[in-house]
């Protein structure tokens, strides 16, 4: 049995159409898992700021338990644990400003943070060190 030229046509018709909703479905299948992936990439970078900012208030505690130790005691062994909290505190504030450089409502307040520390506390903390050795910046 021979087919009509309207059923050639109309399963032509439902070809194409079939066709268009794979390319359809396709591309949205594409475009789901791109945001997807969009996600997760920020997921993970909350995780590792959420790492360096815990790294960071340990190297602040150990920063304040190294002064404290020193001003009571004066050994200088205190000042080179000090030194070395300082000089994580920076790589740590470093580390969390690469993180943030797409936001830049928290790169901001990173910056400041980084200004903050600079002009505030660690004069403080020398001035307090300072007092207890009598040496400018711990060294005579």
């Amino acid at each position: 049995m021979k087919k009509s030229t309207l059923e050639i046509r109309i399963e032509i018709c439902a070809f194409i159409a079939a066709v268009l909703i794979l390319i359809a479905l396709s591309i949205n299948s594409y475009n789901l898992f791109n945001k997807h992936l969009k996600n997760t990439n920020s997921v993970q970078q909350a995780y590792q700021i959420q790492a360096v900012n815990n790294s960071l208030l340990a190297t602040l505690k150990d920063a304040d338990s190294s002064q404290k130790g020193f001003i009571i005691t004066a050994d200088e062994r205190y000042l080179d644990s000090f030194h070395g909290a300082l000089q994580r505190y920076d790589t740590s504030l470093n580390s969390l400003l690469g993180l943030t450089l797409d936001n830049q409502g928290q790169y901001r307040r990173i910056q400041s943070i980084k200004t903050l520390a600079k002009d505030g506390t660690y004069p403080g903390v020398y001035k307090r060190c300072k007092t207890r050795t009598g040496c400018s910046y711990f060294r005579c």
